[in-house]
């Protein structure tokens, strides 16, 4: 009966830890990139626009690149411009944007495979990037700082950022807020 019990606990403790997050597809297809790309066809010229818990992924199209210090103070950055692959056939480009501090320093090269999870949204007609204009990014990528969002990832080849696993006991504390 004791064995039972302990494994019960293991179950629903691992349970409740992954409950804020959604799992690393494993496999690359339209499917994944669905709800972004519902998004921004719902979306698209809104600059403004966001959705928070949004999955895409796709190949790295250059080289990942730092973006720099931004003016609200929040860190360095890294960009990772991906072809998206859409139901189609066709693929659409799209950025993740990582943050040095709370993700790690997240680099990917050109071809690598790239998953991300966090928060979507649609990019300015003015946002060129390596002379490449993306029509949609995810940023927030990593454990969540609000009530509202998941823990974000970006998963690069294998390599899983941020590499620490989000603590589920602050999330309880935030989401109760």
């Amino acid at each position: 009966m004791k064995p039972s019990f302990v494994l019960a606990a293991l179950v629903l403790a691992s349970t409740s830890a992954l409950a804020a997050t959604k799992p690393v597809p494993t496999s690359c297809t339209p499917e994944v990139n669905r709800t972004l790309l519902q998004f921004l066809h719902d979306n698209s010229g809104d600059s403004h626009a966001q959705l928070d818990n949004v999955m895409v992924c796709g190949t790295a199209i250059t080289d990942s690149f730092e973006q720099g210090t931004s003016s609200t103070g929040t860190g360095a950055h890294q960009v990772i411009l991906l072809n998206v692959p859409t139901r189609d056939g066709s693929k659409v480009t799209v950025e993740i944007v990582s943050n040095d501090s709370l993700d790690g320093v997240v680099t990917a090269s050109k071809g690598d495979t790239v998953y991300a999870y966090g928060q979507g949204y649609i990019t300015s007609s003015r946002d060129i990037r390596k002379r490449i204009h993306p029509v949609a990014g995810v940023h927030d990528t990593h454990c969540a700082t609000n009530s509202h969002m998941d823990d974000g990832w970006v998963v690069v080849n294998g390599t899983h950022y941020p590499a620490q696993a989000c603590k589920a006991s602050s999330r309880r504390r935030r989401r109760s807020h």
